[in-house]
């Protein structure tokens, strides 16, 4: 009766880690969000195409923005624009 316990393997073997998986950025300022907006984008930028991947280079589908509100992704959505 209800769920089983079970292990936790990975399905895929990746290689050894040289940098972040995960980047914490942080805009300050009066206008924070457009500037946190604009690192993001910016890092982004920097990121795509010259990153490898396993599958390649880094492209803009395969980075994500976490937030904890959909509306604060509206600022970064407009940068990427």
């Amino acid at each position: 009766p209800g769920i089983e316990s079970r292990p936790l393997l990975a399905q895929h073997l990746y290689a050894e880690r040289t940098g972040p998986s995960v980047e914490i950025l942080e805009g300050q300022g009066d206008r924070d969000q457009e500037a946190e907006a604009a690192l993001i984008a910016a890092r982004i930028g920097e990121l795509v195409g010259s990153l490898e991947l396993e599958a390649g280079p880094v492209r803009y589908r395969d980075c994500a923005v976490l937030a904890r509100t959909m509306n604060a992704l509206d600022p970064v959505r407009d940068a990427l624009d």
